[in-house]
């Protein structure tokens, strides 16, 4: 028997993003909000200089993804508390928390719930106000259109009990099929979830594979 070859552990996987490449507006956004977020948590003292590889030019990103840094930039993009939410009326299948302050009830409010709130980390740093305007419409707007229904929003619960999110090490291996694949002179193509981009779907409603951008 031949003896079998060890295969070489992959430590990072270079990537380049060209704005002129990226086939939607959403990708372009994409990337924007990952610069920001890298950005964000240096500034936050989360990531080293020496944590992260990048070069940043006019019109492109190119990046050396490590196992470690997906993992941070994961955990932070979907960092999450619980919180208590008064409300007027009764939610069908939820239990309440606790009775309503005085402020809670003298607002009409007469059911409170513990539920689970993204943080958005980077946009508290651009508006420290939490309890703003800006901040609680991005909130509704995620729990009411990509993150809509319960089963989306597990990465959210994860964080918020404190555990990592698994969104880190599902990317890696994404990461290192595409670094198998460029090896090969080959691309890979993975499908992508309408939580993260609007309007995405694997297959049509006649059953047929609907064909992704590369």
């Amino acid at each position: 028997m031949s003896a079998q070859r060890k295969r070489t552990k992959i430590e990072q996987v270079n990537v380049l993003y060209d704005l002129f490449d990226l086939p939607t507006a959403f990708h372009k956004a994409g990337l924007v909000g990952l610069l920001l977020s890298i950005q964000s948590l240096k500034q936050r003292r989360i990531l080293k200089e020496e944590d992260v590889n990048y070069e940043l030019t006019p019109s492109a990103l190119e990046i050396d993804f490590t196992e470690s840094l997906l993992q941070t930039l994961m955990d932070d993009l979907y960092d999450a508390r619980e919180v208590d939410v008064a409300v007027k009326n009764k939610w069908q299948g939820a239990k309440t928390v606790r009775e309503p302050t005085p402020a809670e009830t003298e607002a009409g409010n007469r059911y409170v719930y513990r539920v689970i709130q993204p943080m958005g980390n980077v946009l508290c740093e651009l508006y420290p106000d939490e309890d703003g305007l800006w901040l609680k419409m991005w909130r509704d707007m995620l729990w009411s259109i990509p993150r809509g229904r319960p089963t989306t929003r597990e990465p959210y619960k994860e964080r918020a009990e404190g555990k990592p999110c698994k969104e880190g090490p599902r990317g890696w291996q994404y990461l290192l099929k595409v670094h198998a694949a460029r090896a090969k002179g080959e691309s890979f193509v993975a499908e992508i979830s309408s939580a993260l981009l609007p309007g995405a779907q694997a297959a049509n409603a006649e059953g047929g594979a609907v064909r992704r951008p590369r």
